[in-house]
This record gives structure tokens, C-alpha cells and sequence, in this order.
């Protein structure tokens, strides 16, 4: 597939221009200013202020990310990686006073991804990227990967792949397959999570893949 140099974006604004017919490869997109952290919360209500989330400033767990899109049926309007976080002691955020249930934030950590020669996407990111505070007064608050979140958009659908931190660490990648089928007919605003194996799908011959690679680069 013909692709052009893509840049990481936290958003994407889409235009109608982005998809001339005759036109390959990933289309011209609209870059916007966003904060290189988005930070989300898990529950819903109360009167929580939300915590003030900070990048590490000394990480050291740098990861090289590798994306290919394999086999696609034809271009995408986007395609964007992130680093999805969330904390792993609840225990360090105040409890809902109805639900008795930790309010905790969620952390995402756009990747930035560059076409290479071999028409791969490269990218890192740090597993430390976000650092640890006391945020609520009840004791510092540790970040973990959840995963490595891809998302290639073709109009109105996203195909979804995920890395997950266990595979991440016991495999170092993963792939995940999804029908042309859903391609071509592009269901308004769907998101396609697909399939873990390529038998999985009505017509395993008729499919493309997202594969997703993160290797350990801290000693280099």
C-alpha cells in the first residue's frame, strides 16, 4: 500500500477532501494543539477535582513501537497510537460515597509514529512516561501499562488493535485481523476491535491485519 509520512496526532479532524478517489496511501490530516496527556476518570460523579497528572521527567523503560497495517484493502484516513495507563493501587484515590467504589484517573500517552522505507510505522514510548504522586493525600498513586492502543480510521470506522502489557512482555507483539468486508461497507461510526486470529472472521480470505511490535531500548 502506497503511504505517505505520517505524524502523531492526539486528535483527528476529519475533512471530506481526505478522500478523492484516485487518491492511496494515508491522506493529508489536520493537526491540531492538544497537551501531550489526556487524562480521563473512571466514575462519574462526586465533587473529585481532578488530579493535576504530570509527565515523569527522568523515565527510563524506553520501548521502540513498531505498527504495520498488512494486506490492507485500501487507505486510511488516519492512524494514531497511544500508551493507555491507569493506576494499579485504588486504594491511593478516595471512595465514591454512594458506590464505595476508588475514583481513579486514566492516563494516555500519544505515540508519535513515523513511515519507514519498509513501509512500516515507527515509534517509541516509556512505560514510566507518567510519574507517580500522591495526588489525593492518601498515599502515592503507581501508573501501569494497560496497552499499546492502535487505531486506523477509513471514514467512519476504526479498526482498534491492542498490545496488552502481559503479551508485551512475555511476546513483544501482537496482530490482529479484521474483514475487508467491514473496510468497503464502513458502518457509520463502528469500531471493529477484530479478531485475534485470521480464522475467526466469516471469510478469513478476504482480510487485513494490524500487527503491533515493542521492544526494550532502555540499555541501548
Amino acid at each position: 500500500m502506497n503511504t505517505n509520512r505520517f505524524k502523531s496526532i492526539a486528535r483527528f479532524v476529519p475533512s471530506a477532501s481526505l478522500r478523492k478517489a484516485g487518491s492511496a496511501g494515508i491522506r493529508k490530516i489536520v493537526q491540531v494543539a492538544v497537551p501531550g496527556l489526556c487524562l480521563l476518570l473512571t466514575a462519574c460523579g462526586g465533587n473529585m477535582e481532578d488530579p493535576k497528572i504530570e509527565l515523569n521527567p527522568h523515565p527510563k523503560m524506553r520501548y521502540a513501537v513498531t505498527v504495520a497495517l498488512e494486506n490492507a484493502p485500501g487507505p486510511f484516513d488516519s492512524l494514531t497510537a497511544q500508551g493507555q495507563f491507569e493506576i494499579e493501587n485504588k486504594e491511593c484515590a478516595p471512595k465514591q460515597a454512594i458506590s464505595s467504589l476508588h475514583v481513579t484517573p486514566v492516563g494516555r500517552l500519544p505515540i508519535s509514529l513515523t513511515r519507514s522505507a519498509d513501509g512500516r510505522y515507527q515509534g517509541e514510548f516509556y512505560m514510566d512516561g507518567l510519574k507517580d504522586e500522591n495526588y489525593f493525600d492518601l498515599g502515592v498513586c503507581h501508573w501501569t501499562l494497560v496497552a499499546i492502543s492502535v487505531r486506523a480510521v477509513a471514514i467512519t470506522t476504526t479498526f482498534d488493535a491492542p498490545l496488552y502489557k502481559e503479551r508485551l512482555l512475555e511476546d513483544g507483539s501482537d496482530r490482529r485481523f479484521f474483514s475487508n468486508t467491514t473496510y468497503q461497507k464502513t458502518p457509520n461510526g463502528m469500531i471493529d476491535t477484530g479478531s485475534k486470529i485470521k480464522e475467526g472472521l466469516p471469510d478469513p480470505g478476504a482480510s487485513f491485519s494490524i500487527y503491533i511490535s515493542a521492544k526494550d531500548r532502555s540499555h541501548d
